[in-house]
């Protein structure tokens, strides 16, 4: 069993977060309450649970027309 996050090459069950759903959560919550500039910070992995928030961060931005992002990939010490 994993736990917190999905690796596609093994084929058993997984306990995690939503990181996609977060993370627009988070982004439509700051862009709801009106602010007009978002900025994502984010670990500089190439890992699904990154990927995800990436994602779900452009499509609160997107279903607002908002086309330009920003995301800055943090250097980590877990490598």
């Amino acid at each position: 069993m994993l736990v917190n996050r999905d690796l596609a090459d093994l084929d058993c069950d997984s306990v995690g977060v939503d990181y996609e759903v977060g993370a627009y959560r988070a982004a439509s919550h700051v862009l709801n309450a009106g602010a007009t500039t978002v900025h994502l910070l984010e670990e500089d992995l190439s890992i699904s649970p990154v990927a995800d928030r990436i994602t779900g961060f452009r499509s609160a931005l997107g279903e607002r027309g908002i086309r330009e992002d920003t995301i800055i990939r943090v250097p980590t010490r877990r490598r």
